[in-house]
């Protein structure tokens, strides 16, 4: 494998490219969720707030990701997809640097 070997300071700087793509991809999934909440939460035909959505966000908030539903466990594992993309990209070059850094 061929590339760049990093410094210290690379790998950091590295590392802080890389946090900032994950609070970009955070900041999409709440975006996503927020849309689909202000979407949903109100009912169209009397404009009342639909307490049957709001108690079941509600139960799910106290609920462990273990204890979801498979169809809930998919809509996480989505997300979590995305992440893993990004960390496959990234780790690439992270990784040539661990197997150099006492080049």
């Amino acid at each position: 494998m061929t590339g760049k070997i990093y410094t210290k300071e690379d790998f950091e700087n590295k590392l802080l490219s890389i946090r900032e793509k994950l609070a970009d991809l955070e900041h999409e999934q709440w975006s996503h969720w927020t849309k689909y909440f202000l979407n949903n939460v109100v009912d169209k035909k009397d404009g009342l707030i639909r307490l049957d959505l709001v108690q079941r966000w509600n139960e799910q908030t106290k609920s462990t990701y273990q204890t979801l539903s498979e169809k809930e466990k998919d809509s996480d594992r989505v997300w979590a997809d995305k992440v893993l993309e990004l960390l496959k990209k990234e780790f690439v070059d992270l990784l040539y640097f661990a197997e150099h850094k006492n080049d």
